[in-house]
């Protein structure tokens, strides 16, 4: 069998520093014209390697301190312009000191757009990529909440400004054939897309997959359709540790979204991280014990680890399914497919370990 916890997409943000002299040229341009920086004024930029394409990061410093310019692909992301300089001013309006703030170029606009792009500029934050260290599982946990509950306060100002992610459930089992399909993984072999071992362990445990789809239909009594304003993604990519603060980024995936996926998301990917940050994978952590007794007792999110599962491998069928179908729109996200199809074996060998 193939080993797991060792994919790690999101695991290399080195910066490089950009040469390129058209780009650099639009950069200063866009800074000089919003009165962010002097004019012919020396200004260094690197660039924030990810394999998510759908957005840049770039970071340069200006007075001693370091800053962070975003900007997406509005053909790539489909945004609405007014929709997003309306999400930037939520965010702004926040009372939290853990998510970025986001700076006015001139005359108090947080957004520019530009050609086909649109850039919004924010401090960076101090601290390191959570590294998945247990001590922090429960305090990230507990600050995620505390988030949502914020978020959902202030939206009433805020309407119809985030994205609906609405699960389809009974779309999901069309897919159980797909994942399986002889043809199709041999055409992501042929790609590179899977691995050799990776192809091997999908045909030697259709068993199992197929008995993940069937305990999705046998729980579909836990399903809500209900849609809270919630941050969609928070993995250790996401989440900044300094000392003992903690923050979270990645503000683009806010959305109305399945509050309960959303947190069982967060509880896989952190604890999953651990697996894949240390050799020692010990499955009975006081930490992750701890916190999954504070998500079901406590915070009452979930009735019982049964429910958690069930929400992480929707979750996790669910990125599949958009990695597909995101072919069609000339999106590739296809670099993070194998390690979601890990994802599927790993959050059965973390989760069946604990009872209730």
């Amino acid at each position: 069998m193939v080993n797991l916890f060792y994919l790690e997409t999101n695991n290399n943000f080195k910066t490089f520093k950009i040469t390129n002299n058209k780009l650099i040229f639009k950069l200063n341009s866009i800074l000089e014209h919003y009165k962010f920086k002097k004019k012919n004024s020396k200004t260094n930029y690197y660039k924030i390697h990810k394999k998510n394409k759908l957005s840049d990061l770039i970071e340069f410093s200006e007075k001693k301190k370091i800053f962070i310019l975003n900007f997406f692909f509005l053909k790539k992301k489909r945004i609405n312009k007014l929709n997003f300089k309306n999400k930037i001013l939520f965010f702004n309006n926040l009372k939290c000191r853990y998510i970025p703030k986001f700076l006015s170029f001139y005359k108090k606009k947080y957004v520019l757009i530009f050609r086909d792009q649109i850039f919004v500029i924010y401090k960076k934050l101090k601290g390191d990529i959570y590294n998945g260290d247990p001590r922090y599982f429960l305090n990230i946990l507990k600050l995620s909440i505390s988030f949502n509950k914020i978020l959902n306060f202030n939206r009433k100002n805020y309407k119809n400004i985030f994205f609906k992610n609405k699960i389809n459930f009974k779309k999901i089992f069309y897919f159980r054939k797909i994942l399986i399909n002889t043809k199709f993984n041999e055409g992501l072999l042929k790609k590179k897309i899977i691995s050799k071992s990776t192809y091997d362990l999908i045909f030697e445990s259709k068993e199992l997959i197929n008995d993940i789809f069937s305990f999705l239909g046998r729980k579909k009594k836990y399903f809500s359709t209900r849609l809270d304003l919630v941050h969609y993604d928070l993995n250790h990519s996401n989440i900044l540790i300094n000392k003992k603060k903690i923050y979270f980024l990645d503000l683009e995936s806010v959305m109305y979204a399945n509050k309960k996926i959303s947190y069982a998301h967060l509880l896989f990917k952190i604890f999953r991280h651990y697996f894949y940050c240390n050799d020692n994978k010990d499955l009975f952590s006081n930490s992750i014990k701890r916190t999954l007794f504070y998500s079901i007792y406590k915070a009452k999110i979930f009735k019982s680890i049964d429910e958690i599962i069930f929400y992480i491998q929707l979750r996790i069928i669910s990125d599949i399914i958009k990695i597909i179908e995101f072919r069609k729109k000339n999106i590739n996200l296809f670099y993070d497919y194998e390690k979601k199809i890990h994802n599927l074996f790993e959050a059965q060998l973390i989760f069946n370990q604990y009872e209730t």
